[in-house]
């Protein structure tokens, strides 16, 4: 897993963004990564530091738009074998649907040495209104309908969570977000509802992490129920493929997830849907399916 954040505040700086996204995975951060899609200032250049010697979390890579001079002579004197890179802006890389591609593929290395070339994915989810926002199926029982829309703050993290999802989670693939911070993500699982288990639990242990409680992987989440609420009650889920059954909106569910975006496309979406209700999950449709075997 790895913690990530968006502004969702005009009052958030930089620094405070840094803070959260490093907070949201303490134990991956262990020689972690740093990413920024702004200019680096020199507060959240001093964020980067403000746990040494305090903390096992250090910086060993760092990327951002653009550095000045004392920036860069600051990180450098609070550590010398730090990797620095200036990355070209991310609003040129394509991600839509309709965006240009010119020159660029997507190569994967089979493992008999052959090597399948294919064209870039691009979703073609631009924004809320791109989402079917209540989507309805028929089957043998009748209509199925969503009956509660996402409000305002639920499509946002929706989409942070698809564009997340499209971008760097292994099928079966979940991720987990509450007001634009990352709660816990679930990948590269060979059942959707294994998946999402995954998540509940690393997303337990990544908030027990957060308030300075141990977790005890023998024991797992069982006597830490109050946790999971507090970890993800009002979050969002993102799925890169359709629910299969009804037990995975239960769990979510039973976790307080109080939204899901998902393509849709199982022959038991209606199953789907009546549990998303029973539960009053609203739950939009992408109408694609987001698989990263890779």
């Amino acid at each position: 897993m790895f913690g990530f954040a968006k502004q969702v505040d005009s009052n958030q700086t930089l620094a405070d963004l840094f803070r959260l996204a490093r907070d949201a995975d303490l134990r991956s951060n262990f020689g972690g990564t740093a990413v920024f899609n702004r200019h680096l200032d020199m507060k959240t250049a001093e964020a980067l530091y403000e746990l040494k010697g305090k903390n096992p979390f250090f910086v060993d890579v760092l990327a951002a738009i653009n550095y000045n001079e004392l920036v860069l002579d600051y990180v450098q004197s609070q550590s010398k074998s730090v990797r620095i890179a200036q990355i070209s802006s991310p609003y040129a890389i394509p991600k839509f649907t309709g965006d240009s591609t010119y020159n660029l593929l997507s190569f994967k290395e089979m493992p008999t040495g052959r090597v399948g070339v294919q064209d870039l994915y691009l979703t073609s989810i631009k924004s809320s209104e791109d989402l079917i926002m209540r989507p309805m199926v028929v089957d043998k029982k009748g209509e199925h309908y969503i009956r509660r829309g996402a409000d305002k703050r639920e499509l946002d993290d929706l989409l942070t969570s698809w564009y997340i999802n499209v971008a760097g989670a292994r099928s079966n693939g979940v991720v987990f977000v509450k007001n634009g911070v990352s709660v816990a993500i679930g990948s590269g699982q060979v059942e959707r509802v294994g998946a999402i288990e995954q998540a509940i639990v690393k997303g337990v242990q990544k908030y027990m992490d957060k308030k300075g409680f141990k977790y005890d992987s023998l024991k797992g989440i069982g006597d830490n129920d109050l946790f999971m609420r507090e970890a993800f009650e009002g979050a969002v889920c993102s799925s890169d493929a359709f629910f299969p059954f009804a037990d995975s909106i239960e769990l979510l569910a039973r976790a307080g997830v109080t939204a899901v975006v998902q393509p849709y496309g199982s022959v038991n979406d209606g199953a789907v849907i009546d549990a998303a209700n029973n539960y009053l999950i609203a739950m939009p449709a992408t109408l694609e399916r987001a698989f990263g075997h890779f």
